[in-house]
């Protein structure tokens, strides 16, 4: 291959996982005692079992003739679970 042809690769996934039983935060209200019976905001933890479903985009492209660059970003496709909307990955791979 010449030093100076762009070689390049994509690709397209869909990752799902399922997670079983798993602590989770739940936002709820906790209601005083008092006369009014005021709401305040509280946290707490319940088990519960969800499916995380991402999606992942990847190019890998041959810049030169022994120098690899690869991009790939993970991003979420549902609200379950905690992680980033979008995860970048950048990558050199060189062979010598």
């Amino acid at each position: 291959m010449p030093a100076t042809a762009l070689d390049e690769r994509a690709r397209l996934d869909v990752l799902g996982r399922y997670d079983i039983d798993t602590k989770r935060l739940v936002s709820e209200e906790f209601h005083a005692f008092d006369a009014n019976r005021t709401a305040f905001p509280n946290v707490t933890f319940v088990t519960d079992s969800y499916n995380a479903l991402s999606g992942a985009f990847g190019l890998k492209a041959n810049v030169v003739n022994q120098l690899l660059i690869d991009v790939n970003l993970l991003f979420k496709l549902d609200e379950n679970g905690l992680r980033d909307k979008v995860t970048p990955l950048v990558g050199l791979e060189y062979t010598f």
